[in-house]
């Protein structure tokens, strides 16, 4: 079976960029354009792990992370906080939201699809 992954990133086409690499390696991929669905979407889908972008309408990534890790029913979902922002800061405030990684948006997609294989 599939792992399943879900994307959230009200950036479209990062979304289907992000959907056809990561679709073309076997995994199942879902997504959302906000915080508030792709919260619905993780309660709903119980994904591998979640993409989860930084800057989002309505609310931070970093909010995001921790609703979804203080919730019972999607802790255990490993996240990966990814952004174009590039400045220390925003790693240390990943880790402090409950993020499993933070890596570049722009990052080589092997960077990217090795980190995704080491979480799960």
């Amino acid at each position: 079976m599939a792992k399943k992954i879900l994307i959230i990133d009200d950036e479209l086409s990062t979304l289907k960029l992000l959907k056809n690499r990561l679709a073309s390696e076997g995994y199942d991929i879902v997504t959302a354009r906000d915080g508030k669905s792709g919260i619905a979407q993780a309660e709903k889908e119980k994904p591998d792990l979640i993409l989860l972008d930084v800057v989002l309408v309505g609310s931070s990534g970093y909010n995001i992370c921790k609703s979804i890790k203080s919730n019972e029913a999607t802790k255990a979902i490993k996240v990966i906080i990814f952004t174009n922002k590039l400045e220390a800061v925003d790693g240390v405030e990943a880790r402090k939201s409950g993020a499993d990684e933070f890596i570049a948006k722009l990052a080589d997609s092997t960077l990217l699809l090795e980190t995704i294989r080491t979480l799960i």
